[in-house]
């Protein structure tokens, strides 16, 4: 686990830690695992630059999300760093994401799991509350 602060500096590093989801863009199910943002609603910040502030819980908890996935982005840089298990995915026919434990996207309905619905919906409502 790695957390960093806006100031892309690292916070704090603890290798091994099980991670309870990834942050992910919405071309990603929001699903056991995945942290997605609200599809349908403003996401990116340069749409919250040129308009108006978010307007409710779901564009309140995207515009975080997009912040966070910015800082995250940029402390890593785009030196195509790979996870050890999407690399294994993508290299061998044969691995199942099942064995990561976190469900099996070929047969997603893409329908959010309720689940990650539920902790999304629980930090948005947080978000919007202060």
């Amino acid at each position: 686990m790695v957390a960093c602060g806006f100031d892309m500096r690292f916070t704090f590093v603890w290798p091994g830690w099980e991670e309870k989801y990834y942050l992910v863009d919405a071309g990603y199910p929001n699903m056991k695992g995945f942290l997605a943002p609200y599809k349908g609603e403003r996401y990116h910040l340069p749409h919250f630059r040129r308009g108006s502030q978010p307007r409710g819980t779901r564009e309140i908890f995207n515009q975080a999300h997009s912040s966070l996935r910015s800082v995250i982005e940029r402390t890593f840089g785009t030196e195509d760093i790979l996870d050890m298990e999407f690399q294994r995915f993508d290299t061998n026919d044969d691995y199942s994401l099942d064995e990561m434990n976190i469900g099996d996207l070929d047969n997603h309905t893409g329908m959010d799991d309720s689940e990650m619905g539920d902790i999304r919906d629980r930090i948005a409502t947080e978000l919007a509350s202060r």
